[in-house]
């Protein structure tokens, strides 16, 4: 076996002592996400129809949906490059973008929830997996009832993980059911 399976793609043998090299990108990436000068393509978001640039190129990384979407005849998305979201936030898909360009966003739990959704309507896994992995994260006798119902829609890890903690905690979370009046799981 090759002690330097990495020197295969280079002009060098093997036998040649290899130098790793790394370079982090978040800050071009976040340079990229707040310039639109190289974007090819726009969100449409909210009522107000904000206009969001973004770069097809990264999008397509994330999400099938989207690389099937840019490439079909006939969908706006491919001929007009443009993405209309008239009932999803700006600040929704700001956080959307920044998590694929990035690959970390800091935002609020009901901003996390509504990603969550975005990120499963465009078949974002890796996303969808890492939000509802978060989503766990913030389980509390106060939230158990309303994540498990956004798991059944969106996460089954979520969905297991807040049915583990209801079945864990059933009298609290059962009690501040009752003490918020909370008639509904959403």
């Amino acid at each position: 076996p090759n002690p330097h399976p990495e020197a295969a793609c280079c002009d060098q043998p093997p036998a040649t002592p290899m130098l790793s090299v790394r370079m982090s990108t978040s800050s071009a990436m976040e340079a990229l996400l707040s310039n639109p000068r190289y974007s090819d393509v726009r969100f449409i978001a909210g009522a107000d129809a904000v206009e969001i640039p973004a770069h097809r190129s990264l999008l397509v990384l994330h999400s099938e949906v989207l690389s099937t979407m840019f490439q079909a005849e006939g969908w706006m998305e491919s001929e007009h490059s443009t993405i209309a979201l008239p009932d999803v936030s700006p600040s929704t898909v700001r956080a959307f973008l920044q998590f694929c360009y990035c690959g970390s966003v800091c935002t609020n739990h009901t901003e996390l929830i509504a990603l969550l959704e975005l990120c499963h309507l465009y078949q974002a896994q890796q996303m969808v997996a890492a939000l509802g992995d978060a989503l766990a994260q913030d389980l509390s006798a106060g939230n158990a009832l309303q994540l498990y119902a956004v798991g059944c829609m969106y996460s089954p890890t979520l969905k297991s993980r807040a049915l583990a903690y209801i079945s864990l905690e059933s009298k609290e979370v059962f009690n501040m059911a009752l003490q918020s009046g909370s008639t509904s799981l959403a």
